[in-house]
Formats: C-alpha cells, structure tokens, sequence
C-alpha cells in the first residue's frame, strides 16, 4: 500500500486538473491517467506478492506446522519429501512451484527493463 501511495502521489497535478478541464468522468479519469501512469509500480506490486505467496513456508512450518488445512505448496512440498519419504513427490512439486515462479519473475525483470528504458 505504501508503494502504490508512493506511486499515486507521484502523478502530477497538472495532468488530472487537464483532464478535468477536458471534460472526462471520474471513471475515464482513473483508467486513462492515473492508472497508465502507475501500472509498472501495480505489475511490481502484484508480481511480487503472487511470488510471495507462492513461496510461503516458513510462516505456516513456524505457526502451524502444516496443521489444521494450512498446507502451501511448499509445505507440502516439504511434507512430501521430508515426513514422507516420497522424495519423487516432493520433486514434482518443487518443479511446479518453480514453473509457476519463473514466469512472474521474467514478466518482472522484463517490466522493470521497460521501466529503465523509458527513463
């Protein structure tokens, strides 16, 4: 929330009073500036937080330990091949977070490219 704060606040004034002037409704207003204005600092946001999420473990390991329908992937994951001893299992799905990892990390990196290109 702060980022997006940060980035909101970063907009100039110029460009909203303009775009009043012009004439457009509060909808056209926010998806026609402030929103292409700030969406680099919104796919860093959400990129990072789906990341996140997908690689929570040591919250639910330290808080619950897996217990009570808490399993993550990784979690799972570690459950699978460490408690288990299905270490195939617990392969597959580390492979899987990876593939659901790395695709956000590239959109990330290409985005943040763009973003030193323009500057």
């Amino acid at each position: 929330m702060v980022i997006l704060s940060a980035a909101i606040k970063a907009i100039p004034t110029d460009i909203v009073e303009a775009a009043r002037i012009d004439g457009v409704t509060a909808l056209q207003l926010f998806w026609r500036v402030p929103l292409p204005m700030i969406w680099p600092t919104v796919a860093v946001v959400l990129i990072t937080i789906s990341v996140q999420t997908l690689k929570v473990f040591d919250i639910v390991r330290t808080v619950t330990g897996g217990q009570f329908s808490t399993s993550v992937i990784a979690n799972e994951m570690y459950n699978q091949a460490f408690r288990y001893g299905e270490l195939g299992q617990g392969s597959a799905l580390a492979v899987f977070l990876f593939v659901l990892v790395v695709p956000l990390v590239l959109i990330q990196i290409r985005s943040t490219r763009r973003t030193r290109e323009a500057l």
